[in-house]
Parts: structure tokens; sequence; C-alpha cells
């Protein structure tokens, strides 16, 4: 009997224990939940407002070094080349707000250009905030073409996203550039 007697006043106790830990645990809740419905409360921010302090506030990026840039032609007066991915690797230099580079077209829909097919392509151009502008010419075989590059600096600063356009077969479309580690 005093075995039971006991087991009963553990058992009690535990039960007591648990009540507790769960009131504790519905406390939390809710205070989580308050804070949740407090935030939700608040006027939603716009995606353009919050890119545009976030440009105002960063400080001018080192975007010195190497970087992998893919085009994807959206627009052109040259069906064949719709769709086109063109990927170049430039080595850009910055000094102040200016920038300039210099690199080569390296593949076209995902393949490897061999060397002798790689036509080299000069950049020059400006970072303010996180608004990349850069004009371009790329220096091919029977002839040299020119464009452009926007593009937004990430918040991590590796990575520009954006548009380019060309003189070539006048094209246009999306682009990105990756920094090479």
């Amino acid at each position: 009997i005093a075995r039971i007697e006991e087991e009963e006043r553990r058992l009690a106790a535990r039960e007591a224990e648990i009540a507790r830990e769960e009131r504790r645990l519905r406390g939390k809740e809710d205070r989580e939940q308050r804070a949740r419905d407090e935030e939700a409360k608040k006027p939603a921010r716009d995606e353009e407002e919050e890119e545009e302090e976030i440009a105002e506030a960063a400080p001018a990026s080192d975007l010195s070094g190497w970087w992998e840039m893919t085009n994807r032609i959206e627009e052109t007066n040259y069906a064949q080349y719709k769709g086109l991915r063109l990927g170049y690797r430039v080595q850009l230099e910055q000094d102040g707000n200016r920038l300039t580079g210099r690199g080569q077209k390296w593949t076209e829909d995902g393949r490897t250009i061999g060397s002798s097919g790689r036509s080299p392509i000069t950049v020059t151009g400006t970072i303010e905030g996180r608004k990349v502008t850069l004009s371009f010419t790329e220096h091919g075989t029977k002839r040299s073409t020119n464009g452009g590059f926007t593009w937004t600096l990430s918040a991590d600063r590796t990575e520009l996203r954006g548009s380019f356009w060309s003189t070539a077969a006048d094209t246009k479309g999306r682009s990105t550039a990756v920094r090479m580690r």
C-alpha cells in the first residue's frame, strides 16, 4: 500500500509539472500570435519602396573581379537567335562609381566555345547605389556590335539581375551576372 501511495504522489507531481508546462507553452503561443497580429496590422510595404531604400542606403560596392554573365535573347529581328543564351566572362575594375572591364564570350546555350571562337568584349559604365549601367562593345570576327546592360545588384553583392540590348540582330532580353569565386 505504501508503494502505491508513493506512486500516486509521483504521478500527481508529474501531472502538475505537465500542467505547468502546458500553461507556459500556451502563454508563449499567445504572445507569438499577438506579435504576428500586430505585424499584420502594419501597412504592407511596397517592394519598390524597400528596394529604393536599400539602394539609397547601400554604400557603393566594389564590383572589381571576375563575373560570369548570361544573356537570354527574348526579342530579335533574326528568329534563329530567339531563346539563345549567351555567356561571357568579364573582369571588372571599379574606380569610385566608374566601371571598366574586358572579357570574352564563353558559352552559347550552355556549351563552351572553343578558344578561337571567343569574341572579346569591353565594357564601361557606372554604379549608383545598387543600380549598375554598362555599355559594351563585342568585337566579332566579321563586325563589332554595341549594346548595354541595366542591372540591380543583389543585397549580398554577388549577383546582378536585369536586362540587355544589342545592335546584333536588334536583340534584347534578360541578363544576369554572378561573381566568380
